[in-house]
């Protein structure tokens, strides 16, 4: 199947998409999908402290509390994950033609704490599945420039 991986929350196979439908629930609920990649995101290191000071000395002081405040508003993971999980899940159940049953409070009411990492690893293989470009020419596919220039070389 395209890009689907699952996902087993309480004995029931949750198909998981990342579509652009996806992201774009995501970017209204979050406001981008780097919002949650941020959810992951560790300790600062030090080029990126340097990096982040650099890009602060073009920033107003508004711009800087702005960006903070945001920062501090963010979600946490336990706040994105079911609401993730969810709306993943509806995206395969649609690809699928199933219907599309799989909500917030159903993964909340059915996931465990234990299922907080295979969910998680699951949520970021099918981002990252939905974010993978794979490029294979087929046999029949011909390119005809190159085809061109070999007969005139």
């Amino acid at each position: 199947m395209r890009k689907i991986t699952y996902c087993l929350v309480d004995d029931t196979q949750l198909p998981l998409l990342f579509t652009l439908g996806a992201e774009m629930q995501i970017a209204e609920r979050l406001g981008s999908l780097s919002a949650l990649f941020d959810v992951f995101k560790g300790a600062e290191t030090e080029a990126e402290k340097e990096l982040r000071l650099e890009i602060e000395k073009g920033m107003t002081a508004e711009q800087i509390a702005a960006r903070d405040q945001a920062k501090e508003n963010g979600a946490s993971l336990l706040d994105i994950l079911p609401f993730t999980i969810a709306m993943l899940a509806r995206q395969g159940q649609l690809y699928l033609g199933e219907p599309p049953t799989i909500t917030e409070e159903w993964i909340h009411l059915h996931a465990a704490p234990s299922d907080i990492e295979p969910m998680t690893l699951a949520m970021c293989k099918a981002v990252g599945m939905g974010l993978t470009t794979l490029h294979e020419l087929k046999n029949e596919d011909v390119d005809l420039v190159a085809e061109g220039l070999q007969k005139n070389a």
